[in-house]
């Protein structure tokens, strides 16, 4: 799956799912790097259970789609 194949409304939850988590993190303490990390991991959680795209691949396609989204501000 390509970034230009997620639907708006995927996008919009993985956006939200995101933030949320990496400010959680963020408001922990964690760097900013970990949230990143983190939100890329809920992002990619969202992606897969609304495309079934395997865990692996969704993550992936997740990291480059937080790399070129900006929104993604926390």
């Amino acid at each position: 799956m390509t970034l230009q194949e997620i639907d708006a409304s995927t996008s919009c939850m993985m956006v939200e799912a995101f933030i949320e988590t990496a400010q959680e993190t963020r408001a922990r303490s964690g760097s900013r790097l970990q949230a990143l990390r983190e939100g890329v991991v809920a992002a990619s959680m969202v992606l897969s259970a609304f495309t079934g795209m395997p865990d692996e691949e969704a993550r992936e396609t997740a990291r480059i789609w937080a790399q070129s989204n900006k929104e993604l501000e926390f």
